[in-house]
This record gives C-alpha cells, sequence and structure tokens, in this order.
C-alpha cells in the first residue's frame, strides 16, 4: 500500500478481501494491495476459492484452519494467519459446501 507501483500477485497468496469506499483490499501473508475495481468485477474474475461471507468479504477457504459457529448463525473463521473473520448468516451455506468440496 504504500508503493505506487504495481505488481502481480496470485490468487492463491491472498488470505482474504475486503471491500472499503469502492477499493478493495487485497491481504496476504506479507503485504496489503489496494486495487481499484468494483468487487462485483472482482468477484467474476476471481477464482472460486475465493469465497463471499459478507457484504464486503472474500475468503480464499484454503487459508481457513478453524470455524466456530455462534447462536446467531453466524460463523467465524480462522485464517492461516490467525486473523479472525465473521461469516454472515446469508453467507454460510455458501462457505460450509465449499469447505466440504476441499475435505473430499
Amino acid at each position: 500500500m504504500s508503493s505506487d507501483r504495481e505488481e502481480k500477485i496470485r490468487f492463491s497468496e491472498v488470505l482474504y478481501v475486503e471491500y472499503i469506499e469502492r477499493q478493495i483490499f487485497l491481504y496476504t501473508k506479507e503485504k496489503t494491495y489496494l486495487l481499484r475495481q468494483s468487487l462485483i468485477n472482482f468477484i467474476n474474475s476471481s477464482p472460486e476459492y475465493l469465497i463471499q461471507v459478507s457484504k464486503n468479504t472474500l475468503v480464499n477457504v484454503y487459508e481457513i484452519t478453524a470455524f466456530t459457529p455462534h447462536l446467531n448463525g453466524n460463523l467465524t473463521v480462522q485464517l492461516s494467519s490467525t486473523e479472525k473473520l465473521i461469516v454472515s448468516r446469508r453467507y454460510v451455506s455458501s462457505i460450509r459446501n465449499s469447505l466440504k468440496k476441499i475435505a473430499r
């Protein structure tokens, strides 16, 4: 984020993605990257292992190490970086289906 230069990164390096104030932030283990495009365009061009977990957040299912269900229907997922993210009720079934696919 501190640099004005462009860098090429692999989708597999991305831990999670946040869409904040019309900007996309890509979080990897080493750096945070800024991308200026709409979230829907990013979702359409990203691989299926980047799953939407809330209105503004996508997560790499291969980076999930644990998850905790909540009484209100939400989940908390823990990533390999020890970062914790909330999965809203609306997206719980899609994240569970994705985790089942990779567990086979």
